[in-house]
């Protein structure tokens, strides 16, 4: 806070945390094309973190000496998303998460994965007061696609209500999408 909303482009923050926009710029662009609907995106994710790591932060677990290269303070990364929910979200609405996250859960089970996810969707809802909608991509390349991850993501889409398949981004490859073969 306070708020500063300008056009999502090339080297813009999507505030309150991502430095870079990634796809998110097209994504946007072509729901407002497609809808012709307003699009306000909040950035929330830190990359690099397993699905472990949310479940343990929405529980309340301070994870800020696990891996303190990317979970800067008390709380992350399940916080980052309570917090966008709270402080920015509370005041303009929010339709979805957009959740795109398994990279980093290669060795997870799926039954783990379902559940980890599910703790920090149910945590969301609380913190947003209502059944705020998920959507789950199909995420797992690293640079392999790992389907235990898979199937627990659609198992979340299939089985935990207001949650919904999202699109398969392990499905964009190829070297103008994915440089390092993991991030598009």
């Amino acid at each position: 806070l306070p708020f500063e909303f300008s056009q999502l482009g090339d080297f813009k923050k999507i505030g309150p945390y991502n430095p870079v926009p990634w796809i998110w710029v097209r994504m946007a662009e072509q729901l407002v094309a497609r809808y012709n609907i307003p699009v306000l995106l909040y950035g929330s994710a830190v990359g690099g973190t397993r699905s472990s790591y949310y479940s343990r932060s929405a529980r309340g677990e301070d994870l800020s000496n696990v891996d303190p290269t990317l979970l800067k303070f008390n709380g992350s990364p399940y916080e980052v998303i309570g917090r966008t929910i709270r402080n920015y979200a509370s005041r303009t609405g929010v339709r979805a998460v957009l959740w795109q996250q398994g990279e980093s859960d290669n060795s997870t089970h799926p039954f783990d994965y379902f559940d980890n996810v599910k703790t920090a969707i149910e945590r969301s809802r609380y913190d947003a007061e209502g059944n705020l909608p998920w959507i789950i991509a199909e995420a797992s390349r690293t640079p392999n696609v790992f389907y235990n991850v898979i199937v627990a993501q659609q198992k979340l889409a299939n089985e935990v209500p207001f949650t919904y398949a999202g699109p398969n981004t392990d499905n964009i490859a190829g070297p103008g999408d994915r440089v390092d073969g993991i991030h598009f």
